[in-house]
């Protein structure tokens, strides 16, 4: 539970200020106790509350845990807060400078969140908003399957950005590894399991993992291609032994990834 409260508030001070807010608010606005103050408290403590973490929180929300902190009234608090603090203040000089000054203090105790690589803004490269090479692997499975519809088995970030690609391509299991489709139990658990479809990109051609049954499942669920990042001269050599051994056939290479297929699927 405070792991991810950390996640959540950590490098910011807006749960102080909501904190600050509310204090504020019981001392200053007696009509606003009952209507903003105590129902806040009350789901702030309902909220990070160990007991209730333990016996309904992880149950229920399970991972998502963190995003119930959107309903605490955080924003709506400072704001109601700071604008009452300005509305008393009679001089317009010093109106204007609380008002600055507060604003600053909300901008300074928060960050940028399109600084980061991951959230900031680049030039799209496609109408998807994608990577090039992931479109090109998705141009390639329907180039391999123009009649047909490629039921593949890939890693999780690859898996994310085909399903926006194309729906005629299907997945073993979708972003948890929950079963796809009326088939696809076995396939799902056996790479899910492993990893191979959580993020992120945890791919790897690891020699513990059982190829062969991997291969089997695959066949039995009628899933034909199974994609996975491989070096360029692997590719030129036919595709890494280890998948090779165990039955599957480099078909082609596109955007970083070997696309190996399964003969004999069932239909």
């Amino acid at each position: 539970m405070l792991d991810q409260f950390h996640n959540g508030f950590n490098g910011n001070y807006f749960f102080g200020l909501y904190l600050l807010g509310l204090l504020y608010i019981w001392t200053t606005e007696k009509k606003m106790r009952l209507k903003l103050v105590i129902p806040s408290l009350l789901l702030t403590l309902l909220i990070l509350n160990p007991v209730c973490y333990r016996y309904i929180w992880s149950h229920t929300l399970r991972y998502s845990y963190w995003r119930i902190f959107w309903t605490i009234p955080v924003i709506l608090t400072i704001a109601y807060a700071a604008v009452d603090m300005i509305s008393h203040i009679q001089r317009p000089g010093k109106k204007i400078f609380a008002a600055v000054y507060l604003g600053l203090l909300c901008l300074f105790s928060g960050a940028f969140v399109y600084a980061n690589e991951e959230t900031g803004f680049s030039a799209a490269e496609n109408v998807w908003k994608l990577p090039a090479s992931d479109i090109a692997i998705a141009n390639e499975l329907q180039r391999l399957e123009p009649d047909d519809i490629p039921r593949i088995v890939t890693d999780g970030q690859l898996a994310a950005h085909i399903r926006q690609i194309s729906p005629r391509i299907q997945m073993a299991y979708g972003r948890w590894g929950e079963r796809m489709g009326t088939t696809g139990r076995k396939t799902a658990r056996c790479f899910y399991d492993e990893g191979f479809g959580d993020f992120p990109i945890s791919t790897d051609f690891r020699e513990d993992f059982d190829w062969e049954y991997a291969y089997a499942c695959m066949q039995e669920e009628g899933f034909n291609y199974l994609l996975l990042p491989t070096a360029e001269e692997t590719a030129e050599n036919g595709g890494d032994r280890i998948l090779l051994d165990a039955g599957f056939v480099l078909e082609s290479y596109a955007g970083g990834y070997g696309i190996y297929s399964v003969e004999g699927e069932v239909e």
